[in-house]
């Protein structure tokens, strides 16, 4: 159940994304590991193709996402938020093309689950090292995005971006480094020049982390235009999507006091996937109970004081 407080007003609701358990189960099973385990609400991953690909056009299709959202409500929890499929753009033409027809079918789905967020990742094929690129990808992104918005009005979709990073393979080992929307100044500048009504910001704490950037800066930073998280801790080395409190990188308490400090009224939507990728099948549902729980803690810190946090 979402989080209440004491007048009964609710709170925040409390999801988690379903591409780790798409892999091994069907989506009416996922619904019913998801309802089970404690989650109010579902983020739906249209990256893998079986949900974005060209033969989810037509009626078919359609009557198979009206069901699950109707069978999604039956089980008393719904789909609140979904991600695209990416890269949203490659230097090949071809392939750019084909995945801008995949992000438009995945918006299309998204409305008919009843979603009302969806992640679409800016472009960010260029090195963004190298001078110039920043601009250039800017530019395209743009581009990109605005050639998006009348979707978002014909779906009742908005577009969320993300704050991304890059990495190199390099003789002392892997790197992270900062790709588009990276560092809030350049987030902002992405938003403001995008209409607020169909454009918002999913900050990903992960990704803020292992580039260097506070994500509870970041929050205060983005301010209003913060619609939507993707919550998960990492080790500092690598975008490891670890449970919060496993990788401990992650301030919890500066993080959820800065989410109480912008007012933050948008879902708490969890991406963890390393917690489940090692486990047996068969554990995954206990293992979801166990991350519904920590996503309702987390909310709980955000409305509770500094001196209660950790009790």
């Amino acid at each position: 159940m979402p989080i209440y407080n004491g007048r009964g007003d609710v709170f925040m609701t409390v999801s988690q994304t379903n591409g780790i358990f798409l892999k091994n189960f069907s989506a009416e099973e996922t619904v019913d590991m998801m309802t089970n385990g404690g989650f109010d609400a579902i983020d739906f991953d249209f990256s893998l193709e079986e949900y974005h690909g060209e033969h989810t056009d037509g009626i078919k299709w359609k009557e198979r996402f009206l069901y699950l959202k109707d069978y999604a409500h039956s089980k008393g929890i719904y789909f609140n938020q979904a991600h695209a499929p990416f890269p949203s753009g490659t230097n090949d033409k071809f392939e750019t093309d084909d995945m801008f027809r995949s992000i438009v079918r995945s918006m299309r789905n998204a409305s008919y689950l009843g979603v009302k967020n969806i992640v679409v990742h800016p472009k960010h094929h260029l090195i963004y090292k190298e001078p110039g690129n920043p601009e250039k990808l800017f530019e395209e992104n743009m581009k990109f995005y605005k050639s998006l918005q009348s979707y978002c009005e014909e779906y009742g979709v908005r577009i969320c971006l993300e704050n991304l990073w890059q990495g190199f393979s390099m003789i002392a080992g892997w790197r992270v480094v900062c790709s588009v929307c990276s560092k809030p100044d350049e987030y902002l500048r992405y938003l403001s020049n995008l209409d607020s009504n169909c454009f918002g910001a999913c900050l990903d704490i992960g990704h803020s982390i292992i580039v260097h950037e506070d994500p509870a800066d970041y929050i205060r930073k983005l301010g209003n235009r913060l619609v939507a998280l993707h919550v998960h801790d990492v080790d500092g080395l690598d975008d490891c999507h670890m449970m919060p409190f496993h990788g401990g990188m992650a301030d919890w308490n500066k993080i959820t006091g800065a989410l109480r400090d912008i007012n933050y009224n948008g879902d708490f939507t969890l991406e963890v996937l390393r917690l489940f990728s090692p486990l047996p099948l068969c554990l995954y549902p206990t293992a979801i109970k166990l991350l519904a729980e920590t996503g309702k803690y987390l909310v709980n810190m955000i409305y509770r004081s500094d001196e209660t946090q950790n009790k």
